[in-house]
């Protein structure tokens, strides 16, 4: 008869590694990404927050100019 070729085996190392990953994944609850995605959300929703307080002091900025201008020549005569 003929031999079926073995195919080459993987060391252990990256073997365990890929278990570990694996094992990883299935601790995380349903619907949860990974930490890497996880990090990165973290930052999306900050610099969002940080630019939403950057227009909300712009805007009101802005508005207490046009109420300054609008008392000035009033106080003036």
């Amino acid at each position: 008869m003929h031999e079926l070729p073995t195919l080459p085996t993987e060391d252990s190392s990256s073997t365990s590694q890929v278990e570990e990953e694996n094992q990883s994944l299935k601790e995380l609850p349903l619907g949860m990404p990974p930490t890497k995605q996880q990090s990165w959300g973290v930052v999306i929703a900050i610099f969002i927050i940080v630019v939403m307080i950057i227009v909300g002091a712009f805007y009101a900025w802005g508005k207490r100019t046009v109420q300054q201008q609008y008392s000035s020549p009033t106080a003036q005569q």
